[in-house]
C-alpha cells in the first residue's frame, strides 16, 4: 500500500493521487539510491562496469559451433545477428530444454 505523506490514509500501489484528500502521490514510490550493494545497483551505468565483449553467431551458425563459442569466452549466451541486426539470442537454458532437431529456427 502507498501511504499519503498528508492525510496517512492507504492507497493502492502506483495510485498517483490520493484517494481520500486528492493529494499528488506520483512519484513516492521510485526507489532512492542509498549505500552499499542497493545504492550501486539503482545508481551504476552499464558504460561504467567491466562489460565482457558479446559472443555473436549467425543463424547459419551449428548449435555446436554456438555452444563452443560460448564455453570459449566463459558466457551464458550467444546473441544471433543476421545482416547486423540482432535475431536472437541463444542461451545455456534453450541448450537444455529444446528438444535436439528443433532448436531455435531462425
Amino acid at each position: 500500500m502507498k501511504r499519503c505523506p498528508h492525510c496517512a490514509a492507504e492507497n493502492l500501489p502506483g495510485a498517483d493521487v490520493c484517494d481520500h484528500c486528492g493529494s499528488d502521490l506520483a512519484g513516492l514510490d521510485i526507489p532512492e539510491a542509498e549505500g552499499g550493494f542497493r545504492g550501486r545497483l539503482l545508481t551504476a551505468r552499464l558504460g561504467d562496469l567491466k562489460l565482457s565483449p558479446a559472443v555473436v553467431a549467425a543463424p547459419e551458425d551449428t548449435v555446436s559451433r554456438a555452444v563452443e563459442r560460448m564455453r570459449e569466452a566463459r558466457s551464458g549466451c550467444v546473441l544471433v545477428f543476421r545482416d547486423g541486426e540482432l535475431a536472437g539470442l541463444f542461451n545455456e537454458r534453450d541448450l537444455l530444454t529444446h528438444p535436439f532437431g528443433r532448436l531455435l529456427r531462425y
